[in-house]
């Protein structure tokens, strides 16, 4: 079973990180480009966490977004144990986690 990721970043990024990782594909709707969709062992830590950054900036409250490009990171706004979720698992983190799960005869949902 292959775990994948959708993201929503601007269509810029969608055109990125489908040149930079070949398994990853665009999702359109009504034939706009709306985000990307790529397996979690296709991709590393960093470049997750910067599709998650930039996907955030692109779907956040502008106010929010222009407040946490200052910082370069997501805003302390959000809560520090989702921002811990978003940026601490990684494709070995979901590996590791679908081994325990398949060692209880359970899978983590596609």
């Amino acid at each position: 079973m292959t775990t994948r990721t959708q993201l929503r970043p601007a269509p810029e990024a969608v055109r990125d990180a489908v040149a930079a990782h070949p398994g990853a594909e665009p999702v359109t709707r009504a034939g706009a480009t709306i985000g990307v969709r790529l397996a979690l062992a296709d991709v590393t830590g960093q470049d997750l966490g910067a599709l998650v950054r930039a996907s955030w900036a692109h779907r956040a409250p502008k106010r929010l977004a222009a407040a946490s490009a200052t910082k370069g990171q997501l805003p302390a706004g959000i809560g520090r144990p989702a921002t811990r979720a978003l940026l601490g698992v990684g494709p070995k983190a979901v590996r590791v986690l679908e081994e325990e799960l398949a060692g209880k005869g359970l899978a983590l949902r596609s």
